[in-house]
């Protein structure tokens, strides 16, 4: 068929949200063939990742009339944490054998840092769409651990709502609720990252005075919160070792691995 689309539509879906409706109402008016990938599909569930693959198949499928579902294919991907190549590869070798018609565009909102995975298929074209009020799912979950059911039904599809009323009364629920609970009332951070900063020779190194006078030395320490990467706590490490304004030197990482969403309650 001449002028035949495939679309590729990839996302957690943690909950499917009327943005995301959007973007599968406006791909299904204009192609053929709508591929929807769903992602974190090797997760148990968290507090990130509530909704194994196969309910959130269920429940997008719920919003979708019958002939809407016959133009949908599905792919479940897994994480590759901090391998994007991988990452990528193993979408290609999953979308190829299904790919249905040689116009193939990624359709997405490119929102902020997070949307940086719809840059990495430049054999593809991009096409990108507004996230209708701003609606995220981080929100939804959150207003669901907070027990504020209410806010959250103008943010997504009638079907959801009715999957997420029946979520409430599960065990799984009640599980990362307390999760949450737990983890915004803890007091320190359960992750600390000891830097060992090089210049040259010489490793930069912290001095301390205990309760008797007597000082010692440590490498430089600091907290992370549940939102603060490694990278982004360098000002703040700067500005505890140096109270006076100071230049911040190069810093060369020779790896890092830093994605705070790994893990929720005692990020270790």
């Amino acid at each position: 068929m001449t002028g035949s689309k495939t679309y590729i539509l990839i996302g957690r879906f943690q909950p499917y949200h009327s943005g995301h409706h959007y973007l599968v109402q406006q791909a299904l008016l204009d192609c053929n063939q709508l591929i929807i990938a769903l992602g974190s599909s090797n997760h148990c569930p968290n507090m990130f990742n509530p909704w194994t693959a196969r309910q959130r198949q269920a429940m997008i499928s719920a919003c979708l009339s019958s002939d809407d579902l016959k133009k949908i294919s599905w792919i479940f991907l897994d994480d590759y944490w901090y391998d994007d190549q991988t990452w990528t590869e193993c979408l290609i070798d999953k979308l190829k054998p299904i790919i249905a018609y040689p116009d193939v565009s990624i359709i997405g909102h490119d929102k902020d840092q997070t949307s940086y995975y719809l840059h990495l298929f430049p054999e593809w074209r991009l096409l990108t769409f507004n996230n209708i009020d701003q609606i995220n799912a981080t929100d939804i979950r959150t207003a669901l651990y907070q027990g504020e059911i209410e806010s959250v039904e103008t943010k997504v599809p009638k079907p959801i709502f009715e999957c997420l009323n029946i979520y409430l009364e599960s065990h799984e629920y009640f599980d990362l609720r307390l999760c949450y609970q737990t983890t915004i009332t803890q007091k320190r951070s359960s992750l600390e990252v000891s830097w060992v900063i090089f210049n040259h020779d010489k490793v930069l190194l912290r001095q301390h005075k205990n309760d008797g006078s007597n000082e010692y030395k440590s490498l430089p320490l600091i907290d992370l919160n549940e939102s603060l990467t490694i990278q982004g706590s360098l000002a703040l490490l700067w500005k505890q070792l140096f109270p006076e304004p100071i230049v911040i030197p190069p810093i060369e990482f020779s790896s890092l691995y830093d994605k705070p969403q790994r893990v929720f309650s005692k990020r270790v």
